[in-house]
């Protein structure tokens, strides 16, 4: 499946949607804003696709909502701003994806959630890579993290992101905040701005 170049504005419901098991589809250069929903909502199997050069903004919910056991996708070069919700959320089985060189800033919650999930439904061995995720946050019900980790995800791997606010801030929290419950968490040479603390490990 291809899906290139198209508009979807102002609908109500998710933007664009690929569900039940596609694999090897393709979205690239596409405009997705205004939309009651998701942004670009991947999910239920869906696996070996690639998500590039989108963008999607103003949505009612994530910008990005990795739902259900995505797996070996590639999100690459997308723009994220101004959701209602997280830029990018992913959870529930959702493993061994790659996220490099998107742009998620100023996005009301945080900048990439990964859900609360038990272990048997974690979000493992995704990687975060030359990823921009500034200004998100701007709700006054989330705390003021950037990057935030619930549950059991385990193996996640985030290198060559810049992370934080681009201006100081007294409600930058933190840059990334960690449960106790994920293991095997690495973050190296990310560049973080104006956080009171780069990476937080607690039970979230």
């Amino acid at each position: 499946m291809l899906l290139r170049g198209c508009t979807v504005r102002n609908y109500n419901g998710d933007g664009i949607s690929v569900q039940w098991k596609s694999e090897n589809a393709t979205v690239e250069d596409c405009m997705v804003e205004d939309n009651v929903g998701m942004g670009i909502h991947p999910g239920s199997d869906s696996h070996d696709s690639l998500i590039r050069r989108n963008i999607a903004r103003h949505s009612g919910n994530s910008g990005l909502f990795v739902c259900v056991a995505v797996k070996h996708c590639r999100f690459e070069d997308n723009q994220l701003p101004e959701n209602s919700s997280p830029g990018g959320s992913i959870g529930s089985r959702s493993t061994d994806n790659t996220f490099s060189r998107n742009r998620i800033v100023a996005n009301a919650q945080h900048g990439i959630e990964f859900r609360h999930e038990a272990a048997e439904a974690g979000a493992h061995r995704n990687r975060f890579d030359q990823n921009i995720v500034l200004n998100n946050g701007h709700s006054e019900t989330d705390p003021k993290v950037a990057v935030v980790i619930r549950g059991h995800h385990h193996d996640l791997d985030f290198r060559q992101n810049t992370i934080g606010n681009e201006e100081p801030t007294d409600k930058g929290r933190a840059g990334i905040l960690v449960s106790a419950d994920c293991k095997g968490f690495q973050s190296s040479k990310n560049t973080f701005q104006n956080v009171k603390t780069e990476v937080l490990r607690q039970g979230v």
